[in-house]
């Protein structure tokens, strides 16, 4: 297989926060990006507008959402796509910018009011929550072992063969 642009997934960044975070991306996440580059076509929105007209026009193998530009109320149907996006098998990401902008009930509104997932933010780097998509991955729910532990926290286990 060749290197051509054509062969690499296109990912779509999200990235409608306001201008300082852009920057911030630009600056302090630029060799992330490079790296990125060197895999796969990026497709960069900074507007609802033509985040929009992107999606209606193009299905792309992945989004990453970079900041939480996307959490404003203005923006709730492009929020809507995403979460649709990730229903329907594709890949979405919370990365660069977003957890450090973002504050706790922002996302524990996110994920449980958008995604209707339990999940909330914590300082704790020993908890980690993930729900795995069944659909995307081509296996049946039976190969998610889902279980809560001692705590309360919801805990999925993917068994596989």
């Amino acid at each position: 297989m060749s290197d051509s642009d054509d062969d690499k997934p296109t990912i779509l960044l999200l990235c409608l926060g306001d201008q300082w975070m852009r920057d911030k991306l630009d600056s302090d996440f630029r060799s992330s990006i490079e790296t990125l580059l060197e895999k796969a076509n990026l497709k960069r929105a900074k507007t609802l507008r033509g985040s929009l007209k992107y999606l209606n026009e193009h299905r792309p193998d992945g989004i990453i959402v970079t900041d939480n530009g996307v959490l404003s109320d203005d923006n709730r149907e492009l929020l809507g796509r995403v979460v649709a996006f990730a229903q329907y098998g594709g890949t979405v990401v919370f990365s660069f910018c977003f957890a450090s902008v973002t504050g706790f009930d922002q996302v524990k509104r996110l994920w449980q009011t958008s995604w209707g997932f339990p999940w909330t933010m914590s300082i704790s780097s020993h908890r980690a929550g993930f729900h795995v998509n069944t659909s995307a991955l081509r296996i049946t729910a039976d190969a998610v072992e889902s279980n809560t532990s001692k705590d309360g926290e919801e805990k999925a286990t993917l068994l596989l063969p």
